[in-house]
């Protein structure tokens, strides 16, 4: 505007000269004057167009005022406010992100340092890894006072707590587990004293005793209720034979009773009628029957006491099977 002001102002004053140069002029002829007056018109015009442009920018001044400026202004500050807003979203969102990231390296540096301690932890059980024998002998893996469920000692094998890997047993003393039948238990009690006969060695008979039996009874086979039931017994014995080892099979002989000058038949011979015990003795005349009463018996021979006589023979058998 004042730019447009002062063009103005210079174009009004070269218009007034050249006025006032006119009316003080005599010319001589009329091509001088005809030029002064188009002298005169073109500093007009000149003054026209600054005048107009003048008003053109005091109106685009105006329009700048009351329109334009205030409409930037608006513009400008919602921006400003926009950018405001943005920052502190973008402060929010970092700090929340500051924070996140704190509390991860938190707990980074809490699971190093329980992976350092278990790593020390460890470390101090290497020294433990090894396994020397305390004494010579004969490596067993597992333990074999269980008898069920001992699991397979193999390479990369899971080991829990307090569990028996491997058992190197006392040979010095030795003794026998023995399963025995319920039948057999009133008749044995602790300290009778049994032969003991290794299976592959029959020519080794070795002298022992009922050292412990258990009070309950079990079934053979745990899972099976109708399985027959046993006691768990312990035989002790005393044998320094290099032969015997550990894990053997032996077959034990219980001594309970020793009786003398007793008559006795195999247990074969003997037979049940009507509730009473019988045998069929040899006679010239044929197999004749007697009734007899018994004693004391083992898996082989039952004592007579009464009925029989030193010498009789007696069948195996019932010879008047079949009508016969």
């Amino acid at each position: 505007v004042d730019e447009a002001k002062k063009t103005l102002e210079d174009a009004e004053d070269a218009l007034t000269d050249l006025e006032d140069e006119v009316a003080t002029t005599v010319y001589s002829d009329a091509a001088a004057e005809e030029k002064a007056q188009q002298n005169i018109e073109t500093a007009r015009q000149k003054r026209d167009s600054a005048k107009t442009k003048y008003n053109s920018a005091v109106l685009e001044r105006k329009i700048f005022k009351r329109y334009t400026q205030p409409n930037k202004l608006k513009d400008l500050r919602n921006k400003l406010a926009q950018a405001r807003l943005n920052m502190k979203k973008t402060k929010v969102r970092t700090e929340a992100s500051l924070a996140q990231k704190k509390k991860q390296i938190f707990q980074h540096e809490t699971q190093i340092r329980k992976l350092e301690r278990d790593l020390a932890k460890h470390q101090s059980y290497l020294p433990m890894m090894t396994l020397r024998a305390p004494v010579s002998g004969i490596v067993m893996y597992g333990d074999p006072d269980r008898r069920w469920g001992n699991p397979e000692v193999k390479v990369g094998m899971d080991a829990r707590r307090k569990q028996v890997i491997i058992t190197i047993p006392d040979m010095s003393k030795m003794i026998v587990d023995v399963n025995l039948p319920e039948q057999y238990r009133s008749k044995i009690s602790v300290g009778d004293r049994v032969i003991i006969t290794p299976d592959s060695i029959q020519t080794i008979k070795m002298n022992g005793h009922i050292k412990r039996i258990a009070q309950l009874p079990v079934n053979l086979i745990p899972w099976d209720q109708n399985s027959p039931k046993i006691y768990r017994t312990v035989v002790d014995f005393s044998g320094n034979d290099p032969r015997i080892v550990s894990g053997m099979s032996v077959q034990v002989e219980v001594v309970s009773r020793i009786l003398k000058d007793v008559l006795y038949i195999p247990i074969e011979a003997v037979f049940e009628e009507n509730g009473k015990l019988l045998v069929y003795r040899k006679t010239l005349g044929g197999p004749e029957k007697v009734f007899i009463k018994i004693g004391e018996s083992n898996n082989n021979f039952v004592e007579v006491t009464e009925g029989l006589d030193e010498g009789d023979d007696v069948f195996l058998y019932r010879p008047f099977q079949g009508g016969k």
